[in-house]
């Protein structure tokens, strides 16, 4: 039984090894074919790849770049059929009935977290106009659309009973200013003048309590909701704001500021200095390995053979983008370093 089931085994790899040669043999005959007819008509065959290359590469023009932390989320994963699920049985219109807890993502917004300088309170009531003069700068940020009609926060905010939702804004608002002055405030819950309790930790930073009471706060946050049906203006809203918050200064507070597509610019940016970094790299080691393969004899230099891979290979990447960008495929910005590793891969 053993010595026919070692016989069946050599017959399969006999007849696999027969399969492989024939298959060998047809693939040598091809390459072979391609290779003389390469060689009887050199420059045609140039002209004619480098035109297929360039007829593919003019899709470059309609390529499109595509950024966000999504990408990174797999295709079809249960976390994203969950939230398409929660967001079509739960929806809310945040220009007039806005819940930041009803969010099934962080939604859309400008955030600061201020400090002071010196290492002082916040909570300080003599602090409270530098507080209630970058409250009004960014309540003055500005956009204009394609018309031309000027939008403000206030004509872009998530609004909740007709008025904006700012987190933090409490902080603006004569009772708690009072309890302020006092150093009354409750921490971590805290009572507003609706009735709702607060739970400071969410917007007051390195807390420092004495008596169930604040006695000394290192930061504080607000955060400027946006609403989520007017995606574009939004979104052109928050780019406005980071401008402005860049360039705003103040002798005592230390203003420090996101907004919701912060991680995705900061993975964009990463990612764009590696492409840098691959680039330069990339680009040394093509140059010294084109010296090193230079000679004089013309028979053994390898020197224009290398060159060629490396035109080749540029070639190619140029035709794939641009066939893909013509099919309407977006770019990513981590494809950008597939060019350097394919070069590195086949050098």
């Amino acid at each position: 039984m053993t010595i026919s089931a070692s016989v069946i085994q050599i017959f399969k790899m006999l007849c696999f090894y027969r399969l492989k040669e024939k298959n060998d043999k047809r693939l040598d005959g091809l390459f072979e074919r391609y290779g003389k007819f390469i060689a009887r008509h050199p420059w045609k065959t140039v002209i004619v790849v480098c035109i297929i290359d360039i007829a593919f590469g003019v899709g470059i023009v309609k390529l499109k770049p595509e950024s966000g932390i999504h990408q990174y989320v797999p295709t079809d994963s249960t976390a994203s059929k969950d939230q398409t699920i929660v967001n079509s049985l739960f929806k809310m219109n945040t220009s007039v009935n806005f819940n930041i807890q009803s969010l099934s993502d962080l939604g859309q917004y400008g955030e600061v977290i201020i400090e002071m300088k010196n290492g002082g309170s916040i909570l300080n009531f003599s602090h409270w106009n530098h507080l209630k003069d970058l409250y009004a700068y960014i309540n003055n940020t500005s956009i204009d659309d394609n018309s031309g009609k000027t939008y403000f926060y206030q004509d872009l905010c998530a609004k909740t009973g007709g008025q904006c939702v700012v987190g933090g804004s409490f902080i603006l608002e004569n009772p708690f200013i009072l309890d302020m002055n006092n150093s009354e405030i409750r921490y971590p819950s805290y009572n507003i003048t609706t009735g709702q309790t607060l739970f400071l930790d969410r917007f007051i930073g390195n807390v420092k309590t004495a008596g169930g009471f604040i006695s000394h706060a290192a930061a504080f946050k607000l955060r400027f909701n946006l609403q989520g049906e007017s995606f574009d203006l939004s979104r052109k809203w928050e780019e406005k704001f980071v401008e402005r918050m860049s360039s705003f200064t103040n002798s005592d507070m230390t203003v420090k500021y996101s907004h919701s597509n912060s991680l995705s610019e900061e993975l964009s940016n990463n990612v764009s200095g590696d492409i840098s970094v691959f680039s330069v790299t990339f680009t040394l080691m093509i140059v010294f390995a084109c010296f090193a393969l230079m000679g004089t004899n013309c028979v053994d230099n390898r020197y224009y053979l290398g060159l060629a891979g490396v035109l080749s290979t540029c070639l190619a990447i140029l035709a794939a983008f641009g066939l893909v960008s013509l099919c309407g495929a977006k770019f990513v910005d981590i494809v950008g370093i597939m060019p350097f590793l394919i070069l590195g891969r086949f050098k």
